[in-house]
């Protein structure tokens, strides 16, 4: 019983977060390569700034990530395990910032705008005053 009233105030604290957070899985064609990630996982914050719903294809919710390069980093995170961070813009405008994280069996994407990161960088400055 604790475990559950543990899981319900945990699912209550990070759906009222700002921050949006998608937890993927990898899909991968016959050579085993990383052609795509379906959304497992959506919280409030990423449902609300469009990431889609569960069960869908990032590629098909976002098909600019291949283009911007979010993609390749997504992969390497998997691929590598290694933190993957970046800057990137949504077709808005809006500027956002990202890290994606590898976890077993899939990968987690947290994504919140460049106007709560303490380290938006040089080229992304004049920006900034547009979002704020």
């Amino acid at each position: 019983m604790e475990t559950q009233a543990a899981r319900n105030r945990l699912e209550a604290v990070i759906n009222v977060s700002a921050i949006a957070l998608a937890k993927l899985v990898a899909v991968r064609d016959k050579e085993g390569a990383i052609v795509d990630f379906i959304y497992e996982w959506l919280n409030d914050a990423a449902v609300q700034i469009g990431f889609g719903a569960t069960g869908k294809s990032m590629l098909q919710s976002f098909p600019y990530t291949s283009a911007g390069g979010l993609f390749k980093l997504m992969v390497k995170a998997v691929e590598t395990g290694q933190m993957q961070q970046t800057e990137f813009h949504y077709v808005s405008g809006n500027m956002i910032c990202g890290c994606i994280i590898k976890l077993p069996g899939s990968m987690m994407a947290l994504c919140f705008p460049a106007t709560m990161s303490p380290n938006v960088s040089r080229r992304s400055r004049p920006y900034r005053s547009r979002l704020i």
